[in-house]
């Protein structure tokens, strides 16, 4: 995809949701460590809630392990965000997005510090994900906002009650994969149904019920080509965002219409 394409930023842009995931090799910490560590992330990302984890590891030969670990989640004071880290992964969520580099910036902070304090090893996966919600005023069409490809079928929507119409396409760019859904229904969503379970306090948005509307989904991913993974950098994981982030933003211009970009979100 042409990232040289110039984008106009929008005023009143549909974006509910932007998520960073960076997946690296199984933390081994001491407990001093782990608790510096939480300190810091408590006076930078917010109040600290602390969880147990549960994961199932598949070994080549077929066998199986378990194991069980710690979690934590920071939530900001104005419950518009929050960090999210276990011993395999540090997920960075926001419903506040202005621009991407502040939120590449808050990013990197929260894998400053877990590099500091923490020392992780094997960065394997890099994922940057965006989710819209295309609610429609109630005399329009949905088809107005969206490119039809991501539309049910006509003839069956005019014929039945629609309960539900989801549409994917995956496509292989110079950093990794992108993937494109879209969920129409009369569902009440703002994100993804994958992504409720942990953001329930931060999802303050009222999608109607009357009417269909649409939640869009852009996730972009790089995976390490090894089995080890990389090496952990900083360098190199603001790289991948910034290679990331292009294609991601393309993807909603190309799938939305200049009607809605321009008449209804500028």
């Amino acid at each position: 995809m042409d990232q040289k394409v110039p984008f106009q930023k929008l005023k009143r842009q549909p974006l509910t949701l932007v998520l960073a995931e960076f997946r690296f090799s199984r933390l081994h910490s001491s407990v001093s460590s782990l608790n510096a560590f939480q300190e810091k992330m408590q006076e930078h990302f917010g109040g600290l809630e602390e969880y147990e984890t549960r994961t199932l590891h598949f070994a080549a030969d077929g066998s199986q392990e378990k194991f069980t670990g710690w979690g934590a989640l920071f939530r900001s004071s104005d419950g518009g965000s929050l960090v999210q880290v276990d011993q395999e992964r540090l997920t960075f969520i926001t419903t506040n997005y202005n621009r991407f580099p502040e939120f590449q910036k808050e990013c990197i902070k929260a894998l400053e510090l877990l590099e500091e304090y923490l020392d992780p090893k094997g960065l394997s996966r890099i994922g940057l994900r965006y989710n819209d919600a295309i609610v429609p005023e109630l005399e329009e069409e949905l088809g107005s906002y969206l490119d039809h490809g991501l539309l049910p079928p006509s003839i069956l929507v005019h014929k039945f009650p629609l309960m539900g119409h989801r549409s994917e396409t995956q496509v292989k760019t110079d950093t990794g994969v992108l993937v494109s859904r879209a969920l129409v229904g009369s569902h009440g969503f703002a994100v993804m149904p994958d992504l409720k379970p942990p953001l329930e306090s931060l999802l303050k948005f009222d999608i109607p019920i009357d009417r269909l509307t649409a939640v869009l989904d852009f996730d972009h991913f790089w995976r390490s080509s090894s089995s080890e993974g990389e090496d952990f950098s900083i360098d190199l994981i603001r790289e991948k965002l910034n290679t990331l982030h292009g294609p991601t933003r393309e993807a909603f211009w190309q799938v939305t219409t200049d009607w809605a970009r321009k008449e209804k979100w500028s």
